[in-house]
């Protein structure tokens, strides 16, 4: 089993809690890897969550993901920490309550856990890198899905390696492992007896294509695909508290068009085009189930700090060494994994 806090409840956390609880009664997800060592995501269990929205505090995780007969009904949202002072926009439309540090350090001593995901708003840098001292203190890991640096400040990971423990981030990415998709279309149409010669691959960004805007038509086509993308959005970005956590949202909804080049067994050629919307909020609550198992299996061989190797997989802000084609990104990751395994 490998036990989780969620600090910050928002569109991510509560997608991926969601998710998980589907797979605990035993829904199969394509985008998440099937093994990753000896760990799958249903071995991935939350202990705990936190938050300053006064708003969630004190109700069931049940309750605020809004499923009946949850498996975790029976975890209430406790207060988390904040330091910062919140932005004037986000105090008129939310309350904030705060736990005091030493409070939530006593609470830690008797969790247990192994991994706590950071999604806390922007704006709380202070209170993102206490969070990561104190679970540092703990030999809790670290998953920080924020922009705010952490992995890649270098006195925050001298913290995990002196206590064991393991930091990756930062800012996690929405960028669906595409890899996988094709493989699995290419079994897919392996089962009809098609074989598959290649795949091309195609992604337009924001769901809207360009045109010229003299055309009446034209015009009239892209300003209703416009009101339509920002109505689809904007419930997403209401807890927005910086710029950079915009331009992700306005990068949220990819649709990506694969033509398939099959051949029948009588050698006649065959092109399919598949068509695949994703959001990537949803994309990167499934990044969160292979980052967190990839950081059991790499503690399990004596990794200690921030490993890059994860971190160049699943987030944006790295050291930019990184391969940015998501095919390599996929294929780097999958060798190290192999790799921790085989140890």
């Amino acid at each position: 089993m490998i036990k989780i806090i969620i600090v910050g409840l928002n569109d991510l956390t509560t997608t991926f809690l969601r998710i998980l609880c589907e797979i605990k009664k035993g829904k199969k997800y394509p985008q998440i890897l099937d093994g990753i060592g000896p760990y799958s995501a249903s071995d991935i269990e939350c202990i705990s969550v936190f938050d300053t929205n006064k708003h969630f505090l004190g109700r069931s995780l049940g309750d605020v993901l809004g499923i009946k007969n949850c498996v975790y009904s029976s975890i209430n949202i406790s207060p988390g920490i904040l330091i910062d002072t919140p932005p004037k926009n986000i105090v008129r439309r939310i309350s904030f309550q705060s736990a005091e540090v030493d409070d939530l350090r006593n609470i830690l001593n008797n969790l247990n856990a192994d991994v706590a995901i950071i999604a806390v708003n922007s704006f709380a840098e202070k209170t993102v890198k206490k969070y990561a001292q104190l679970f540092a203190e703990k030999g809790i890991s670290v998953i920080n899905t924020t922009p705010i640096r952490l992995a890649y400040d270098e006195e925050i990971v001298k913290l995990f390696e002196e206590r064991n423990s393991i930091i990756v981030g930062d800012f996690i990415r929405g960028l669906i492992d595409y890899y996988y998709f094709e493989l699995w279309i290419s079994k897919l149409c392996e089962t009809f007896g098609l074989k598959v010669k290649e795949i091309f691959t195609k992604i337009y960004v924001g769901g809207i294509e360009g045109g010229s805007l003299t055309m009446e038509k034209m015009r009239s086509r892209i300003l209703h695909a416009t009101s339509a993308y920002l109505k689809a959005i904007f419930p997403q970005a209401r807890d927005t508290g910086s710029a950079i956590e915009w331009r992700q949202f306005l990068h949220s909804y990819k649709k990506k068009y694969l033509l398939a080049l099959l051949e029948d067994t009588f050698g006649n050629e065959i092109n399919i085009t598949f068509q695949l919307m994703t959001n990537s909020v949803s994309d990167s609550a499934f990044i969160l189930f292979d980052v967190v198992r990839a950081i059991m299996l790499a503690r399990n061989a004596k990794l200690r700090g921030r490993i890059d190797e994860i971190c160049y997989y699943g987030f944006i802000f790295t050291d930019k060494k990184k391969p940015r084609d998501p095919k390599e990104l996929s294929k780097t990751f999958r060798a190290f994994l192999s790799k921790l395994s085989s140890q």
